[in-house]
């Protein structure tokens, strides 16, 4: 019997964003799935990347990669469901749009929020709500989205198992890799995928995972999981839409945890008096802010909010 290698190579050499990239599918004995592995071009790829990989998912192997030379970059998807046809559709849009993505994380390409939001929202809102899904917008676009004068830089969306694979197949064309099963935070397991909305030069990054509801009901509670998820959803009226958006309250702690300050004290301003105890409590409990950190949001927090009894002292 002749030998079958368990990596086989679906696509490239290619060329996007700088780098070199191949696309391999694992076979038995590792586990199902699809790996990107992206070399810096140097000349051959026309320019330098313009910004780091790592923000995206990418690491380096321990070992030198099987395409792809000494330093390359992988990124793997645990994705069973998903056919090889598929994923080399959503391999080809993520090498194409990989050089305006890394240019718009390096701060040389503005993100065009507001168009690829709306774009999202024409394409999710009334597919979803026909089918009951629960989903949320939240992160950095959530509080845009309020009115806080932030710059997103993509958008996030929280939903359950079904909804991931809802919203892939509602983003099919746009995706930039395939729903698949993704550890995050506290070893919870989530499905998970990501799109590139607009044209393949001007466009913004959405992503989104979920859990199923037998993992989401021992989940700590948080932005995106936990039992009492879907009651803490919120919604909000942005250009006719009803946009269904979690607790600002998560982006507030977030953006201190992540040392930026003015756009934490720009939230405040935009809610001063709207937070709520309750969510502002689970936000902090799970939170790595240090107790003088914890102690300066008392500080920052208005007397008016303070004295309506709706944040901690």
């Amino acid at each position: 019997m002749p030998f079958e290698p368990a990596q086989r190579l679906l696509s490239g050499p290619d060329v996007g964003g700088g780098f070199l990239l191949q696309l391999s599918e694992e076979r038995p004995p590792l586990p199902a799935g699809y790996t990107y592995h992206l070399q810096e071009g140097g000349t051959d790829a026309a320019a330098a990347p313009a910004a780091s990989l790592e923000p995206l998912g990418f690491s380096h192997p321990a070992a030198a990669c099987m395409f792809g030379g000494p330093r390359c970059w992988e990124r793997s998807f645990e994705a069973p469901e998903e056919s090889p046809s598929s994923v080399r559709n959503n391999y080809n849009r993520f090498r194409f749009i990989l050089g305006p993505l890394l240019e718009q994380r390096a701060g040389r390409r503005p993100v065009p929020i507001e168009r690829g939001l709306t774009e999202l929202l024409d394409r999710l809102l009334e597919p979803l709500r026909a089918t009951s899904v629960p989903w949320e917008i939240g992160g950095s676009t959530g509080a845009w989205i309020r009115g806080v004068p932030i710059a997103p830089r993509d958008i996030d969306i929280g939903t359950t198992a079904d909804g991931a694979r809802a919203i892939g197949g509602l983003l099919e064309d746009a995706r930039t890799e395939p729903v698949h099963e993704r550890v995050v935070r506290d070893g919870l397991r989530q499905l998970w995928g990501s799109a590139f909305l607009g044209t393949l030069v001007e466009g913004v990054r959405v992503e989104w995972g979920g859990a199923s509801r037998e993992v989401e009901q021992h989940a700590p509670e948080g932005e995106w999981h936990g039992p009492g998820l879907w009651t803490r959803v919120e919604r909000f009226d942005w250009h006719g839409r009803r946009v269904p958006l979690a607790p600002l309250e998560f982006e507030l702690v977030r953006l201190l945890e992540r040392g930026r300050a003015p756009e934490a004290e720009a939230v405040l301003r935009t809610a001063e008096g709207s937070l709520r105890v309750s969510t502002l409590k689970i936000a902090l409990d799970r939170s790595v802010l240090s107790p003088e950190q914890r102690a300066d949001l008392g500080q920052r927090l208005s007397p008016a909010a303070h004295s309506s009894g709706r944040l901690p002292s």
